[in-house]
């Protein structure tokens, strides 16, 4: 029997493997259509870029500036540092990253990034960030997965990383989502102006706005209720359609 394509074993997806499918088994995904259905714990608005000159300690931000400095220097107990500095028109943010000495080799000289991360004050005027995500700027234009929009954050086990579930998920709303089955009819959808299914696990994983991350959570939360009222119904029509055994008055 032919098994439709969100059926896939999630072990099968180019990337996963054996390792991988079991720590997403220990998230209940075991198929691509339980992983298209996986909600995002929260969100991260970084689709915001801020100039330097208007960092806020203490907040979290989004800047976007071309590398100056870099250097990776020793600490006690082997403690390797990757230190960077990042500057756009209006100023200079520094950059530190613990045990991650390769990122000195990637943070070339008049390169641009996009930072994300909090905000710290280190004495009186230095601002940096203590492990910001980071990401290469390839070209304008180009839309990421994990900066520059409202990023997806999910409960995830220890072993998978949210940028490695994040290009998964893309992989798999790009293969698969317009396979899924939309059990909603249309005259409802219209009603509450809801997208079809595929718009919406699209938007509940990569929204384009707040307003229509409303509307795909909206619409998945009504099919979730929709079918377990659909499942009751049915039972409830087995069990009036089984034949009663034969009852006996006694006088």
């Amino acid at each position: 029997m032919r098994r439709e394509p969100q059926q896939q074993p999630i072990r099968y997806v180019k990337g996963v493997g054996p390792h991988r499918a079991e720590l997403l088994s220990q998230l209940g995904i075991e198929n691509v259509e339980e992983a298209l259905y996986y909600p995002p714990r929260r969100y991260e608005n970084r689709s915001a870029l801020v100039s330097i000159k208007d960092l806020t300690p203490g907040g979290l931000a989004t800047v976007r500036a071309k590398v100056l400095v870099r250097d990776v220097r020793r600490a006690r107990k082997g403690l390797s540092i990757v230190e960077a500095a990042f500057g756009d028109a209006s100023g200079v943010v520094h950059g530190l990253w613990f045990h991650q000495p390769y990122l000195a080799q990637q943070l070339t000289l008049g390169d641009e990034f996009i930072l994300y991360g909090r905000v710290e004050r280190h004495g009186r005027s230095r601002l940096q960030f203590i492990h910001p995500e980071l990401e290469r700027v390839e070209g304008d234009g180009e839309t990421s997965l994990h900066m520059g929009r409202i990023v997806p954050i999910y409960p995830l086990t220890s072993g998978l990383s949210q940028r490695w579930f994040r290009q998964l998920i893309a992989t798999l709303l790009e293969r698969d989502a317009a396979d899924v089955v939309d059990l909603l009819p249309d005259t409802l959808r219209r009603r509450h102006k809801w997208p079809g299914v595929t718009e919406a696990l699209r938007q509940l994983h990569f929204p384009e706005s707040w307003e229509a991350l409303e509307r795909a959570t909206q619409r998945l939360a009504f099919e979730e209720l929709f079918l377990l009222q659909l499942a009751l119904a049915q039972r409830g029509a087995r069990t009036v359609s089984v034949e009663k055994p034969q009852r006996y008055q006694l006088d």
